[in-house]
């Protein structure tokens, strides 16, 4: 009876422990924020963003041009982006990363993904 009862606690005791892990990745998915960046004037709303691993960063273009949002480091090209459209970029890994338009050269923002 007694080996019959350690069985059930354990069984029950590695459902407990991952529903436990389960619980906790989903709860670090549910941390992922999304950054709003602004295009107007042919310059980004900030020349630096520092964000975490799994954030995203919607680029709006409120510009009366269009821009083309790139990174080669992520291989990165949102194409002809028209006034009044966005792109979003995700970032699942940390590191330093240059974002530029296409379009006019002097468009760049830094942002630290940690």
């Amino acid at each position: 009876m007694l080996e019959h009862s350690s069985k059930t606690f354990a069984r029950i005791l590695g459902q407990f422990i991952l529903m436990v892990i389960i619980i906790f990745s989903l709860g670090i998915m549910a941390q992922a924020a999304e950054h709003v960046v602004s295009e107007k004037d042919k310059k980004f709303s900030v020349k630096k963003l520092d964000i975490a691993v799994g954030d995203s960063v919607k680029i709006v273009n409120d510009d009366a041009v269009k821009h083309n949002v790139m990174n080669l480091k992520l291989g990165y090209n949102s194409g002809l982006q028209e006034p009044g459209s966005s792109s979003t970029l995700k970032f699942d890994k940390n590191g330093k990363f240059l974002i530029r338009c296409g379009i006019h050269p002097k468009m760049k923002m830094k942002i630290t993904v940690k």
